[in-house]
């Protein structure tokens, strides 16, 4: 037997984006921008992400100090990204625009009420704020939004045409010529039979 333990699964894994803002510049007020991507961060992407390419990458966001203190924060805005697919159905490559929100909660505390909750049956887990630590006075955008892409990229995309239908003649709407198309056709009586 061995008297190793397995590697703890909580441990945040490094974002490819460096991505932070001072605490104080929200201090005062809302602090608003726009950040776009390098080429190097979207390289650096592309190699943690199922992706075969990112073209660009734009965040807009807003600060805003929350309760009346310049404790709490919260960060909202969207993640815009131009990526580059292989096509689940036909391997061709496929082109996608990403437009995913981001809203967080921002503390230098962070309560471990989850686990307490749920085990009340207070509260789902999707009923709980979501609420991040700030690092070294900071927020971590480039964490959040390392965090947030994932959730918008399509694990099985497929190539669309001018007319809006799937490659190899799916139709996106599923009217014709669809492998369920095929097996009614097969499952049909033929003419004849009983």
């Amino acid at each position: 037997m061995s008297d190793q333990h397995p590697a703890n699964t909580d441990a945040m894994v490094p974002s490819p984006l460096d991505w932070k803002i001072p605490v104080v510049k929200a201090a005062d007020g809302d602090f608003k921008d726009q950040w776009q991507a390098t080429s190097d961060e979207l390289e650096r992407l592309v190699a943690t992400l199922p992706v075969n390419g990112i073209r660009n990458l734009v965040v807009t966001f807003q600060l805003s100090s929350i309760l009346g203190g310049k404790r709490d924060m919260r960060l909202e805005g969207t993640v815009r990204a131009d990526i580059e697919q292989t096509c689940s159905v036909t391997l061709d490559p496929t082109s996608t625009t990403l437009a995913e929100a981001m809203t967080v909660r921002l503390s230098p505390f962070v309560p471990d009420v989850r686990s307490e909750a749920i085990e009340e049956d207070e509260l789902s887990i999707l009923d709980i704020e979501d609420i991040e630590a700030f690092e070294d006075e900071c927020v971590p955008l480039g964490r959040i939004v390392y965090e947030t892409l994932p959730a918008a990229i399509d694990p099985f995309p497929r190539k669309t045409t001018e007319s809006g239908t799937w490659a190899a003649g799916w139709a996106a709407d599923g009217s014709k010529d669809t492998p369920f198309a095929a097996l009614a056709a097969i499952k049909a009586p033929k003419p004849g039979n009983s």
